[in-house]
C-alpha cells in the first residue's frame, strides 16, 4: 500500500486577520524592495505548528505564509495567509520494488496548481520537521517546484530526535538528500545537539529549535527589511545562498560589560554553529541588531573578532540593524556560515529573476 498526495482545496485567509498587529515604530521601518515577495512555507502538521510561533514572533512583517498540509486543523491553527489542503490517494497494486519511500504529489495537474501559487514569490523559506513520509514528501514537492519557478529556495528542516523510530530517522536521510539537491541553501537544525547541553530537557530542546527557525528566517531578512547602520540588499542574500548547500547558524544575545566580546563568543558556541569552525568558512554572514545609541567606536570590535577567527580568504558580509527595545549595551548576533560544498553537486541553473 502507498499513498499519493492530490491538492483538495485551497484557502486564502486576510492578512490582516494573521499577523499580530504591530505598533508604528520608526526604528523597525521597512527598507526591503516591496516588488520581492518573500514566502514561508510550512510542509506537515508540526511544521504548520511552527508556521503560527513564527507567525507571532518574527520581527519582520514582509513575510507572507504558506501552509501546506493533509490536516485541515493543523492549517487552521498555523494561521497561514494560504493554507493548501492535501488529501491521500490510496495505491494498493503498485510494486513493492518501486515504492519511493516519500509520500509526493504525483499527479502533474496538482503539480501545475502548486507551481501557480509559488510563482509570485522570489524567495520561499521551505520550513518542514523531517521524519514522516508525507512532512518530508510535501517538502520536497515544494523545493522541486519552487525551483521550476525560478524562485531562490532556502530549506529550514528540522531532524527527529535520536531516540525515536529508527524509519523516522531514514525518512529524514532521505529526504535530507533529496532537499539538498533542489534547494539553494540547507540549514539542518538538530534538536539532539540541544539535548547535549547540560541540564536541558526534552521540552527545553524543542523551544530551542523554535527559536532557531525564528533566528534563520529573522536573521536572513532583517538585514534587507530594517534601517540600520548597514543595509544588504537582496542580491547580497541571493549570493550568500547561492548554491550553499548545507549552511549553518549561530546565534547570541549579550549585555553588560564586554557584551562584543560576549556575544560574538557565544554566537560561534552555538550548537548549530559547531559542524563548520569559523576558520573553515568560506562565506560568513555576520547580522548585528543594537540599539539606535549603540556606540559605533564598538564596531570594529566586531569586525575584528570575526577577522581573527576566519580564514583570511572567506567572503565576509556585515550588517546591523537598529533595534531600540534594546539596551545601549546591548545586542543580538547571528552568524551565518557555509563552505559552498554543494557548488559542483547542486545543477540547478537558476536562469531566472534570481540569479546573482
Amino acid at each position: 500500500m502507498h499513498a499519493n498526495l492530490t491538492i483538495d482545496s485551497i484557502l486564502r485567509c486576510p492578512a490582516s486577520a494573521n499577523k499580530p498587529a504591530q505598533q508604528p515604530d520608526e526604528a523597525s521601518e521597512s527598507v526591503i524592495d516591496r516588488e520581492c515577495r518573500i514566502g514561508i512555507v510550512g510542509a506537515g502538521s508540526e511544521a504548520c505548528e511552527l508556521l503560527d510561533y513564527l507567525r507571532q514572533h518574527t520581527s519582520c512583517d514582509c513575510f507572507e505564509f504558506l501552509a501546506i498540509d493533509k490536516d485541515r486543523a493543523a492549517l487552521e491553527r498555523s494561521g497561514a495567509d494560504t493554507q493548501v489542503l492535501l488529501r491521500y490517494e490510496i495505491h494498493l497494486d503498485l510494486d513493492e520494488e518501486n515504492l519511493t519511500p516519500l509520500d509526493l504529489i504525483a499527479a502533474q495537474a496538482d503539480r501545475d496548481q502548486l507551481r501557480a501559487i509559488l510563482k509570485p514569490y522570489d524567495l520561499l523559506f521551505v520550513v518542514a520537521v523531517l521524519g514522516r513520509d508525507s512532512a518530508t514528501g510535501i517538502a520536497t514537492d515544494i523545493a522541486r517546484v519552487a525551483r521550476d519557478t525560478d524562485a531562490f529556495t532556502i530549506g529550514v528542516v528540522i531532524l527527529p530526535f535520536s531516540f525515536e523510530a529508527i524509519d523516522r530517522i531514514n525518512c529524514a536521510q532521505c529526504g535530507m538528500t533529496e532537499l539538498e539537491a533542489s534547494l539553494n541553501a540547507l540549514l539542518v537544525l538538530d534538536p539532539n545537539k540541544f539535548l547535549q547541553q547540560p541540564g536541558c530537557k526534552l521540552r527545553d530542546a524543542r523551544a530551542a529549535v523554535n527559536d532557531a527557525v525564528l533566528h534563520v528566517v529573522d536573521g536572513v531578512i532583517e538585514p534587507i527589511s530594517k534601517s540600520g547602520l548597514i543595509n544588504l540588499q537582496i542580491w547580497d542574500i541571493f549570493k550568500f545562498f547561492w548554491r550553499a548547500g548545507r549552511a549553518y547558524v549561530g546565534f547570541a544575545r549579550a549585555s553588560g560589560d564586554n557584551f562584543i566580546g560576549a556575544a560574538i563568543e557565544q554566537a560561534l558556541r552555538y550548537p548549530l554553529l559547531d559542524q563548520i569552525p569559523l576558520s573553515k568558512a568560506r562565506r560568513i554572514l555576520v547580522h548585528v541588531r543594537g540599539n539606535r545609541n549603540f556606540p559605533i567606536v564598538l564596531w570594529e570590535q566586531i569586525n575584528r573578532k570575526i577577522q581573527q577567527c576566519a580564514d583570511e580568504d572567506a567572503d565576509i558580509k556585515y550588517s546591523m540593524a537598529w533595534d531600540d527595545n534594546l539596551a545601549e549595551d546591548q545586542i543580538v548576533v547571528t552568524i551565518f556560515t557555509t563552505d559552498g560544498g554543494a557548488a559542483s553537486q547542486n545543477e540547478q541553473s537558476h536562469e531566472g529573476r534570481v540569479r546573482p
